[in-house]
């Protein structure tokens, strides 16, 4: 990839694993939400994961102009280590204030996403 596609291409990242979250948050995806932050559950068996990397995928073709086969391959490896790490946070009791309840509020647009999106970016930087 080339040096000066590197900064873009994080933040279409990490925008697109946001809308992909905010997108799959929803009522009727309850149980695929809290199977994909248990620690026993493999993020990647999980649908939603499935969904983001679509949503990345399609976001680094359009905004970055990268080829499918390449837009792919890097979703399928960002996307799963992003939700590892949403997880793990989630998971740990010394993450004060992370938790699945916060997660929820700021994707049903009763909470702060710039703070997801800033925790997001801080994985890729």
């Amino acid at each position: 990839m080339p040096e000066e596609k590197k900064a873009e291409t994080v933040n279409t990242v990490t925008n697109a694993v946001t809308d992909g979250l905010k997108n799959n948050f929803t009522m009727d995806n309850i149980l695929n939400i809290k199977n994909l932050f248990k620690k026993e559950t493999p993020v990647e068996n999980n649908p939603i994961t499935n969904n983001i990397q679509g949503t990345v995928t399609s976001s680094l073709m359009e905004k970055i102009g990268l080829s499918p086969q390449v837009a792919a391959l890097l979703s399928s490896t960002v996307v799963p280590l992003v939700l590892k790490s949403l997880s793990g946070k989630v998971n740990d009791p010394n993450e004060k204030g992370f938790n699945i309840e916060s997660l929820i509020g700021m994707f049903s647009g009763s909470g702060n996403s710039g703070n997801l999106m800033g925790s997001l970016g801080k994985l890729f930087g």
